[in-house]
């Protein structure tokens, strides 16, 4: 007859902490892909298309189309299934090999190898430890520091609404200042 979890008090709910990589981090996995660390170049992929690891190891190869640039894929939202995936210019040649390559899927790896690698790549790296999330957050970040209007990065990262968007860019305080100077 008594309600006992009124007497509970929990700690406030802390916010998740995603990040983006930087600029120097993504340039030091650029130089391990091109040394010959061929998993890297997934990771390329999913900062430079903003894919999650669900819909990077889901994305077949007949969903492919290379000389128009770019994949149909996703996964989550109704904005987010079955979208374009728009292939950059500097990970096209990345996505030619990998294609070359795969039989079914872009990505033929278990879950649990993906992301054993994902972590030594970024060790070999000298990254920090982010997750492969991160990645998705580096996209929609690289997409604002490069002034894209925010409708595209909305449908290019597959985000139903523009506010889920905001969440996922991390502007750095020298970009910030830099657009603050502008006027």
């Amino acid at each position: 007859t008594v309600n006992f979890a009124e007497y509970i008090k929990l700690p406030p709910l802390e916010k998740s902490k995603k990040d983006a990589f930087t600029d120097d981090e993504i340039e030091s996995l650029w130089k391990l892909y091109e040394s010959g660390n061929e998993f890297t170049g997934y990771i390329l992929i999913m900062i430079y298309t903003g894919m999650r690891y669900g819909e990077i190891s889901t994305i077949k190869k007949e969903n492919i189309y290379l000389e128009e640039r770019y994949m149909i894929g996703g996964i989550k939202t109704d904005a987010g299934k079955n979208r374009e995936i728009l292939i950059n210019e500097k990970i096209y040649p990345i996505m030619c090999r990998f294609y070359d390559k795969c039989s079914d899927k872009l990505l033929e790896l278990s879950e649990e190898r993906f992301y054993k690698q994902f972590k030594e790549c970024l060790a070999a790296a000298n990254t920090r430890p982010l997750t492969p999330h991160c990645c998705r957050h580096t996209f929609s970040t690289l997409m604002a520091k490069a002034e894209v209007q925010p409708a595209i990065i909305k449908e290019a990262a597959g985000h139903a609404n523009y506010s889920t968007t905001l969440g996922y860019t991390h502007i750095p305080l020298k970009t910030k200042l830099d657009a603050v100077n502008r006027i």
